[in-house]
């Protein structure tokens, strides 16, 4: 909301930190569906205040999908709409896909980085739904990834 009532300063120095573990709100250490559901539908409900309140103060925001500016959330939809577990409709996975690839290539990234999230995306798109909630799994739960899964995640993250 701070951005609708007046300009937004960035500083280059970390003034706080947070921890990120399993009791957090909405951090997954396993993956479950329900709290996915349940984020997007937080997510959706702050957009939804969000225009609300610009609309009242007469800012024009943009038409496009917040959702579709952010990874994670891409993701998520991306997940529920595979599953079919989604409560909100969802473009078609190609759709998705192509957000994705738009936004991949804005993004401040590593290369490696950026490959290796985009064919994990295409990958869950294209491939079986059981194979793909695999392929979920090995992203979201941590628990239950090999190890090596999250050395070689490691590693492109910090190439």
């Amino acid at each position: 909301m701070a951005p609708l009532y007046g300009e937004i300063y960035t500083i280059t120095e970390p003034l706080g930190c947070y921890r990120v573990h399993g009791n957090n709100m909405w951090a997954l250490d396993r993956f479950d569906p329900e709290r996915l559901v349940a984020y997007l539908a937080h997510r959706r409900k702050e957009v939804g205040y969000l225009r609300r309140r610009a609309a009242e103060l007469g800012v024009v925001l943009a038409a496009s999908d917040p959702l579709d500016h952010g990874l994670a959330f891409l993701r998520y939809r991306l997940v529920l709409a595979k599953l079919r577990l989604h409560t909100a409709p969802e473009p078609p996975l190609a759709v998705l896909c192509w957000r994705v690839t738009r936004l991949l290539h804005r993004l401040d990234m590593a290369r490696p980085q950026r490959a290796l999230d985009f064919a994990w995306f295409v990958a869950v798109a294209v491939v079986p739904r059981r194979l793909a909630r695999m392929l979920v799994e090995l992203r979201f739960a941590r628990s239950r990834r090999p190890s090596w899964v999250g050395l070689l995640l490691k590693r492109f993250r910090s190439a």
